[in-house]
């Protein structure tokens, strides 16, 4: 099995997650909608030890809706969210396209 053998599967599951906000995990999606989400505690602890600030944080995999926290307690969080079925989560829900505060 490799990694084009699942696409089909990743597919149906968001699909059934976007279109029934969340599916059995409503908490999960309207957290991943929340633009004011605290950063993960782990995460703040991390971002803490860098200078910088903003913060540029990358998410690689993170499906059609991160779920990366969108804030920190002390800095700017810049959050780019990738994903390598973007172009067909975007073609199956088009109306969500450029949805949330950082989409695939």
């Amino acid at each position: 099995m490799n990694w084009q053998d699942g696409i089909a599967f990743e597919l149906a599951f968001w699909d059934r997650f976007l279109r029934n906000q969340g599916d059995g995990w409503p908490e999960d999606y309207r957290r991943r909608l929340d633009p004011e989400l605290p950063l993960q505690p782990a995460y703040v602890e991390l971002l803490d030890q860098t200078p910088a600030d903003p913060v540029r944080v990358l998410d690689v995999g993170a499906g059609p809706l991160t779920m990366f926290g969108k804030k920190h307690p002390r800095k700017t969080i810049l959050l780019t969210a990738t994903d390598a079925l973007a172009r067909a989560y975007d073609a199956a829900h088009p109306r969500a396209k450029g949805r949330g505060p950082a989409k695939s």
